[in-house]
């Protein structure tokens, strides 16, 4: 996966985070971000995907990173389309818009292959934050079915 911009002084995050730029299913381009396991923390807890709210963007969620990174946790964020740097779908880089709800499940898709491909340590634990969580729900209730 190629680099992506990532503003650790704004994020507040562990030493070691690093964004990425995947590609969703549709072509849509989406910024993902890791943060690893505190080096002073006990390894091997997993990895903990944060499904941000709307207007949620990565460096938002490094000190939240910082607290799982020392308990021993890694950190896997995404920017949805349309919020953060990721792609926007209008000319107005201020207005988050899709099509469907539903077109957050291939963001979702890809956010988890792109897991895969990073050999993210397991177990995968999520949490989410208002729209995210209901990005990841249906993304959980469409696996199970």
């Amino acid at each position: 996966m190629e680099q992506a911009p990532f503003y650790t002084a704004i994020a507040e995050g562990p030493e070691g985070g690093q964004a990425f730029w995947a590609r969703a299913e549709d072509g849509v381009r989406l910024r993902l971000a890791h943060w690893p396991v505190s080096s002073a923390a006990r390894r091997g807890e997993g990895t903990v995907f944060i499904a941000p709210g709307r207007s949620g963007y990565i460096e938002r969620y490094g000190r939240l990173a910082k607290r799982l990174g020392e308990a021993g946790f890694g950190t896997f964020v995404i920017d949805w389309r349309g919020h953060g740097l990721s792609d926007r779908l209008t000319e107005d880089p201020k207005i988050c818009h899709v099509e469907r709800f539903t077109d957050y499940q291939h963001d979702l898709d890809a956010m988890i292959q792109a897991a895969r491909d990073l050999d993210l340590p397991r177990p995968w634990t999520l949490i989410g934050n208002s729209m995210g969580a209901a990005i990841a729900l249906r993304g959980l209730v469409r696996e199970s079915n």
